[in-house]
């Protein structure tokens, strides 16, 4: 009987893992981002992010007009979102994108400052 138990427990646990670890389908950020963060001390801030899936791993640029082209550091993976990190002056900051639709994400600069992206090549 405790053999049937372990089993079974061993199973679930088993598939609770593959679940949480198909939360994202990372290839559904690939592309080009048009960004706006609201209310930066700089002001509104406008960045393209362009993601590729280069041999089954995340990479890219962001643009904007203070820093102008940056390569992507890393990209980390959440449960409902990706984070960006990349350089900004001295600094490397991250950005948080979560798809609400398909071309469509909410972003977070920094932890602090909101902004929303539109995907480019639709």
């Amino acid at each position: 009987m405790n053999k049937i138990v372990s089993i079974t427990f061993l199973l679930l646990a088993t598939m609770l893992v593959r679940v949480n670890g198909q939360s994202i389908n990372t290839n559904e950020y690939v592309g080009t981002w048009n960004a706006i963060i609201i209310g930066t001390p700089g002001g509104d801030s406008k960045l393209e992010v362009k993601i590729s899936n280069i041999k089954g791993k995340l990479e890219g640029t962001i643009t904007s007009k203070d820093d102008g082209t940056v390569e992507i550091k890393r990209i980390e993976f959440n449960q409902n979102s990706i984070s960006v990190y990349f350089k900004h002056g001295w600094f490397t900051v991250d950005l948080e994108m979560g798809k609400t639709d398909k071309n469509h994400c909410k972003c977070k600069l920094a932890n602090r400052y909101t902004g929303q992206a539109i995907k480019q090549d639709i």
